[in-house]
């Protein structure tokens, strides 16, 4: 007799079926009790994903408070108040001054004077900053040295006065807390921020939307408070103190009231909203047609108008076309067909459409023929047919490239280069 014989004379074959048709049966009510399976109307609802976050208690709200303003205040206590920091200038001048005629420290005079500093200067005075500021003769300088504990102090301090705005503790601010940040801080410094009351909400909006559009680019409504003040926007906007009037810097108030002037001049009818036709007057109409169409259909427009906001992406977008925020966005109002890629009949579709604009205004430009097979050179793609917006990024001339088929600037530098 074979095991399978002998097997089936100990089990009941029925009552094995009997066992999985029970299983089966579990398992079904189950799956209908998870899915939400209406019996009346048989069908089955979508699982919920989303829980909303409980409002915690009116005593846990201000036990938090308590709690985070009391770490806050401990943590304030640590930084180096500009009483430590000339604390501080002194040290390093008078072991200097004694040691080295360049205003130099050894390991050994760096070591000293943290030695005799409080204990709260220790963190300043690690090896691995010793090392990285160091010159080719094993000395770091005076005030690079310095320089580094108030840029340091500095970060520390806005961390802790960005947390303030930061009501859930979750290391994000949206969009209006940081307003509210910005709000005050203008307030707290006039010396830098000289501007009327009236233009104080368009420029916290415009330093805002800088920061919003580089560290927020899917549009969530916050940022990481870590990685903006790791971020270069930040240096940007930090740069201020020290030189208030660059009116290359787009938070100084010379800046910004350009900016916001090109808004008042373009928005012809006074709305308060710019229209498809006003916009093609920006920057004396140097976009293609093409290209504006499509910054209306991927932009947020209200009644077929842009908003203040909307227009500051823009601004953004079309004057940082070496970031990848701003590359990925134009490559976007590029991709006609919204298949993640340029084909070479759309790269020829938004060349004509620059070309006859340069046509009228009585400019002499390269053939079709030619251009596009520099602009395939350029952006070196993977797949020589299709350009990605990986591509663009990583072909490093994406500034040039999108220039040459949205601005007749650019294609006329291309055009006219040596």
């Amino acid at each position: 007799m074979s095991w399978a014989s002998a097997l089936k004379e100990i089990v009941n074959e029925n009552e094995v079926k009997d066992l999985y048709s029970s299983e089966e049966t579990v398992e079904k009510e189950y799956f209908k009790e998870l899915m939400g399976y209406n019996s009346n109307k048989n069908n089955y609802r979508i699982p919920q994903f989303f829980f909303k976050k409980k409002k915690n208690s009116k005593l846990q709200t201000q036990l938090q408070k308590a709690s985070y303003y009391s770490l806050h205040y401990e943590i304030n206590n640590n930084i180096l108040t500009e009483d430590d920091l000339d604390e501080l200038w002194i040290a390093l001048c008078e072991s200097s001054n004694n040691n080295d005629a360049y205003n130099r420290l050894s390991y050994f005079d760096f070591t000293a004077i943290s030695a005799a500093l409080p204990e709260k200067f220790k963190e300043y005075f690690s090896t691995k900053v010793f090392y990285q500021l160091m010159d080719e003769s094993g000395y770091i300088y005076v005030r690079s040295f310095f320089n580094y504990v108030i840029k340091k102090v500095s970060l520390k301090q806005t961390r802790l006065d960005l947390s303030l705005y930061d009501t859930d503790n979750t290391g994000f601010l949206t969009e209006e807390q940081f307003e509210d940040y910005l709000t005050d801080l203008i307030r707290s410094l006039p010396q830098i921020f000289e501007m009327n009351e009236t233009f104080e909400k368009f420029y916290v909006c415009i330093a805002s939307r800088k920061f919003f559009f580089f560290l927020d680019p899917r549009h969530k409504g916050k940022i990481n408070i870590r990685e903006a003040l790791m971020s270069p926007i930040y240096q940007e906007f930090y740069n201020l103190k020290e030189n208030k009037d660059d009116a290359s810097n787009w938070f100084s108030i010379n800046s910004a009231m350009t900016v916001y002037g090109q808004y008042l001049n373009l928005d012809a009818d006074g709305n308060g909203m710019i229209s498809r036709q006003e916009l093609s007057n920006f920057c004396s109409g140097v976009y293609s047609e093409i290209f504006l169409d499509r910054v209306f259909e991927e932009f947020p427009t209200y009644n077929n108008e842009m908003d203040f906001q909307a227009f500051l992406d823009f601004h953004i977008m079309v004057n940082n076309l070496d970031k990848p925020e701003a590359i990925a966005l134009a490559f976007r109002c590029l991709d006609l067909e919204g298949f993640g890629y340029l084909s070479k009949p759309v790269v020829v579709h938004h060349y004509k459409s620059l070309f006859e604009k340069m046509v009228r205004f009585g400019f002499d430009i390269t053939e079709e023929e030619n251009i596009i097979i520099e602009l395939f050179d350029m952006a070196h793609p993977e797949d020589p047919e299709r350009i990605k917006v990986q591509d663009l990024i990583k072909c490093g001339m994406a500034n040039s490239i999108l220039g040459i088929l949205i601005d007749a600037r650019g294609l006329n530098n291309h055009d006219n280069r040596e």
